[in-house]
């Protein structure tokens, strides 16, 4: 056993050094003067232009673009409504696939909920006409995607937009940063 300790423990050292040479030189290939160079930069030209389409669609998406086009926002419902209700009431405009009212921690509901319907036309459709549900006027509108924001916390103060960009833009497109 005595013998063998100084062997593993040279073997350790080696690994150790091997592995400080590969991260250094991981490090140098992925730094240019002396700044870190985002990801995307290392990949081949036609994935980058890819990339920057996809930002580019992004950046000039309208509301429209962005919208879903088979789900529908629903406010200005009363407190009795439940998605049953929703699913009768909609059900005229074609198949749905969901429907949903959402409530509080408290089971109250908060007043709005959404529906998903199989075909983009049949939620056009219902865009189209007012609607009444347990006697009250509601509002419907595209339902705009919103739970695709992340809050980042514990940035330096010099941090800049375009470094929160480029450094999220490896994981997708980056509406907003």
């Amino acid at each position: 056993q005595g013998v063998l300790a100084p062997a593993i423990v040279a073997q350790e050292k080696k690994n150790r050094t091997a592995l400080n040479a590969m991260t250094r030189e991981t490090g140098q290939a992925r730094r240019r003067h002396g700044r870190r160079v985002p990801p995307h930069r290392n990949m081949p030209k036609h994935q980058q232009q890819d990339h920057q389409d996809r930002t580019r669609r992004a950046d000039n998406a309208t509301l429209e673009d962005q919208c879903h086009p088979r789900k529908i926002f629903i406010g200005g419902l009363p407190q009795k409504t439940t998605a049953q209700h929703l699913c009768q009431h909609f059900a005229a405009f074609g198949s749905i696939l969901d429907a949903v009212v959402l409530r509080g921690p408290d089971g109250r509901s908060r007043g709005f909920g959404y529906v998903t319907f199989q075909t983009a036309g049949a939620a056009a459709a219902a865009l189209q006409t007012t609607h009444h549900i347990c006697g009250r006027q509601i509002d419907t509108k595209r339902a705009v995607p919103g739970t695709n924001k992340v809050f980042v916390g514990g940035l330096p103060h010099n941090c800049t937009a375009a470094e929160l960009r480029e450094h999220f833009e490896t994981f997708g497109v980056v509406s907003d940063a």
